[in-house]
């Protein structure tokens, strides 16, 4: 299977509940006034978040977790996140909002055609139900804004334009998932790289190795530590008493490479410690 979809997310309008505790709105475009998609929505440096689901729509429970002196924050690939104080918002009224377009330059990969080179980076190996073990994904009862990947290094600048990762179980009928690349700072994702959205789809109950062609959508990625994630969009439990995702997994607590994820949203990062059958193809830069 061989997806690879760049969409352009443009702007963000917000209309909360009239509930002290509870915001309930929908994301729109600033411009034409269109729904926008899969807009991470939380509360900055707290373990709360959410997305906007496919029409635009969002509920994000802020009980007991933010006071005034907290900060709403939006973020969508494509788009400078935008922060509003808490104490700026009234739940007792429709609150609308608007993000901007990101107009900053991303600064891009020099390439040196004359000396470059492929490569691989990350995980090829799948190992044996007797040798290996495994680890499960996206299997909470709401696992919207769950996003699961890999911390990955490289030695050199490169483009990366192929992804494969290996699905040993898939509980879902239908599953919609977001591909992003972070930079990375202290063993976790930081920035998101790039401003395209890209997004991909396992059809019912696949299982074996999933491969994106990233190649008109390709990812510049500089030397040192980066992270590649999954971020569950949309689906459809199926019949099975199985859920989420079951990747193959290698326990390697002193590898430079390590399973990262979290269950929301924006949420807090973790490590796991281990690897995940995940590699990449990419065209490398030496000096």
């Amino acid at each position: 299977m061989r997806v690879c979809i760049c969409i352009s997310v443009l702007a963000c309008c917000l209309s909360p509940a009239r509930s002290q505790d509870l915001l309930r709105g929908r994301v729109l475009d600033s411009a034409d006034r269109s729904a926008v998609p899969y807009v991470s929505i939380g509360i900055e440096g707290k373990n709360v978040g959410t997305m906007s689901d496919a029409e635009g729509n969002f509920t994000l429970s802020v009980a007991d977790a933010a006071g005034r002196a907290d900060t709403l924050l939006f973020s969508c690939v494509g788009y400078a996140p935008r922060k509003i104080p808490v104490s700026e918002i009234d739940f007792s009224r429709e609150f609308s909002f608007a993000l901007k377009r990101n107009d900053s330059p991303i600064p891009e990969t020099v390439v040196r055609t004359s000396r470059s080179r492929r490569m691989k980076i990350g995980r090829s190996k799948i190992g044996t139900d007797l040798l290996s073990a495994a680890t499960v994904c996206f299997s909470s009862p709401e696992p919207l804004g769950e996003e699961c990947g890999m911390l990955l290094s490289s030695r050199y600048d490169c483009t990366v334009n192929r992804l494969s990762f290996f699905v040993r179980k898939n509980g879902f009928e239908s599953a919609s998932f977001r591909l992003t690349f972070y930079s990375a700072e202290n063993g976790l994702p930081k920035d998101i790289l790039g401003d395209k959205d890209i997004r991909f789809d396992l059809p019912d109950g696949y299982t074996g190795w999933v491969d994106l062609d990233l190649s008109e959508c390709p990812v510049h990625v500089k030397a040192g530590d980066f992270a590649v994630t999954m971020t569950f969009l949309d689906g459809k439990q199926g019949e099975s008493a199985f859920r989420g995702l079951e990747f193959p997994i290698t326990v390697a607590p002193l590898s430079k490479y390590t399973l990262v994820s979290r269950d929301r949203a924006l949420g807090a990062w973790s490590r796991e410690g281990t690897v995940i059958t995940l590699f990449m193809e990419a065209i490398a830069y030496p000096d």
